[in-house]
């Protein structure tokens, strides 16, 4: 599989927790910086089920920590988020995007001409 495909299955993922979606909302929402402790009263979870999700929603960059002190604080990658909504469309136009092709993409003779693969 190529890391294009890959990146977006991880960035699938971590969209797929409806706590994480809450996250995002509401620090997008936000004209502020959240802290852990503020998600966690604010979404009546604690801040260690905060983290964690953050922890997710930073691996794939959705999300930005800054420390201030001994505080961490989270905004919302806005240029990951266009990025993505990017991918989005170039995904759905590969649904639609005939293969004649019946064998495996490793073995296709258009392996290096494919629309998937000019996404690497």
């Amino acid at each position: 599989m190529d890391d294009y495909i890959l990146k977006m299955t991880d960035i699938f993922k971590a969209l797929s927790d409806p706590t994480r979606l809450k996250i995002i909302r509401l620090v997008a929402t936000k004209k502020e910086k959240f802290y852990v402790g503020e998600i966690a009263e604010k979404l009546g979870i604690t801040n260690s089920a905060v983290s964690q999700h953050l922890k997710i929603l930073k691996n794939v960059n959705i999300v930005k920590p800054v420390r201030e002190g001994y505080k961490v604080f989270y905004w919302i990658n806005r240029e990951m988020i266009e990025t993505f909504e990017e991918n989005i469309k170039i995904l759905i136009n590969m649904v639609f995007l005939p293969c004649d092709f019946d064998g495996q993409c490793s073995d296709c003779p258009k392996e290096n001409t494919c629309h998937i693969n000019k996404r690497n």
